[in-house]
């Protein structure tokens, strides 16, 4: 803006000087004309700068790695008027914080929030010299880790063969047991042919392990890859105990503290993770120290192979 006042003005004593070399009424039209060409241009453009209206079009989640540019939808009735724009994406796991234009790659190497800031969107009148700022809203993107697996734990699933509950709600369940029939119990659950053979209504109970209170814990702590591994690593564990019809606790230790996040479904472990990924790193590397049954600190190392 500040090259075109500078031209503005140049054309200005350019007209001034013409005025004086040449005394007619032609040059004191044309000067006329320039002087009051930029307040002619805000009177006409104010309206459609000020209904003009921009909005950030960015996912609310994406998958680690993926190509996703950033982008900005600017609405602007029946004229379109000289625009300029700037961002800035901070990630707030690899603590990246940099500015970026439009149409410029997200930071989605790795998982983490990225907040999305537009640090100025000006919009100026039809010749440049004025403008106004129009600010979208900031907003947030997810970057969810894909699913790394590791070893099946050994000891849960000894556990698993030893201990079992009726499954609440009855239901569908791989493991079942023989009971006789109480009032309340489904009639899709009778044992028809055991109920003919012993003469006695019996049914099939749907049992699911019982294992107490199982709890996977993880530390926000380390440096990007080994973030990456260790969400990685929560989200396959996580899937593989729903897996086998079990609810469970997943506890992260964050830089806003210590999170007990309830898991029973797809859903919620997925909002579960969602929290975390939002979350600020840990200062140090500790594992939480809870009362559970059974648990499985989730660590960052690479592979043995």
């Amino acid at each position: 803006m500040i090259k075109r006042w500078l031209l503005y003005l140049v054309a200005l004593c350019g007209c001034v000087i013409f005025l004086a070399a040449y005394q007619g009424w032609v040059s004191r039209l044309v000067l006329l004309a320039v002087a009051i060409a930029p307040w002619v241009s805000l009177v006409l453009s104010l309206p459609f700068m000020l209904l003009t209206k921009a909005k950030m079009i960015l996912p609310g989640r994406v998958k680690a790695g993926s190509a996703e540019r950033l982008q900005l939808e600017v609405h602007t009735p029946l004229l379109q008027l000289p625009q300029r724009c700037s961002f800035r994406l901070r990630h707030n796991l690899t603590g990246s914080n940099a500015p970026c234009k439009e149409e410029a790659f997200l930071p989605t190497r790795h998982c983490g929030q990225i907040a999305c800031t537009c640090r100025s969107f000006y919009v100026y009148d039809f010749l440049g010299l004025f403008c106004l700022s129009r600010r979208p809203k900031p907003q947030n993107v997810l970057v969810f880790p894909a699913p790394i697996p590791m070893p099946r734990p050994e000891d849960l699933e000894q556990r698993l063969s030893r201990s079992w509950r009726p499954k609440y709600g009855g239901g569908f369940a791989e493991q079942h047991e023989l009971r006789l029939f109480r009032p309340g119990d489904s009639l899709n659950q009778v044992h028809w042919k055991l109920t003919a053979k012993t003469g006695k209504l019996t049914v099939r109970e749907p049992m699911v392990p019982d294992v107490g209170l199982v709890v996977l814990s993880v530390c926000l702590h380390g440096d990007p890859m080994i973030l990456d591994r260790k969400l990685g690593r929560l989200l396959w564990m996580g899937q593989y105990l729903l897996s086998l019809d079990l609810k469970f606790e997943v506890c992260a230790q964050t830089g806003n503290g210590l999170l007990q996040l309830p898991i029973t479904d797809e859903q919620t472990l997925d909002d579960a993770l969602a929290q975390i990924l939002g979350s600020a790193p840990a200062q140090e590397d500790r594992i939480p120290d809870l009362a559970a049954s059974w648990q499985l600190h989730i660590g960052g190392e690479p592979d043995a192979s």
